[in-house]
């Protein structure tokens, strides 16, 4: 239920429901290993795990910088056959740009195309800077074509 799949965000800030303070990682380990350590205990205990928790750990990942970790909880995702979402989708091209893993981000904008998802500014923003960190600035430029050919309003993360 949303209560496992949402516990992992609850602890890295501070508690929530029935955390005891022992279990707290506190803010000095990465968010995303703590993400990652309570998902893999959800797996010991033979909790069934599904896309919101699969999508906890991946943003906590994103967020503690760990862009490799990001992709190989999306391919977890598939393997266990559930079916991604925009946020899913989303955080692991974000956690590309970060990295400029612009192969990898155009990989997932066609997983994400292939389920029929249509990507919005956030995905473009993650292409845009994945591509931009990576120096190809050609590809970047292009998508930022593509999402004003779609209607998207690019905004100050679009052009940082």
């Amino acid at each position: 239920d949303s209560r496992h799949a949402l516990a992992p965000l609850r602890r890295l800030r501070g508690g929530g429901n029935n955390v005891p303070d022992n279990e707290n990682p506190g803010f000095d380990e990465n968010p995303g290993d703590a993400a990652t350590k309570q998902l893999e205990a959800y797996r010991g205990q033979g909790l069934a795990l599904n896309i919101t928790t699969y999508n906890a750990a991946i943003i906590e990942n994103w967020r503690g910088d760990r862009s490799a970790k990001c992709l190989e909880l999306y391919e977890d995702v598939l393997k266990e056959g559930l079916r991604p979402n925009k946020w899913t989708y989303n955080a692991v091209v974000g956690a590309c740009a970060r990295s400029g893993q612009a192969k990898e981000a155009v990989k997932i904008l066609e997983d994400m195309q292939r389920s029929d998802i249509d990507p919005d500014e956030t995905t473009y923003n993650g292409l845009i800077g994945s591509h931009a960190k990576s120096g190809d600035w050609r590809s970047a430029l292009k998508y930022l074509h593509d999402m004003r050919a779609k209607n998207l309003v690019a905004s100050g993360l679009t052009y940082n």
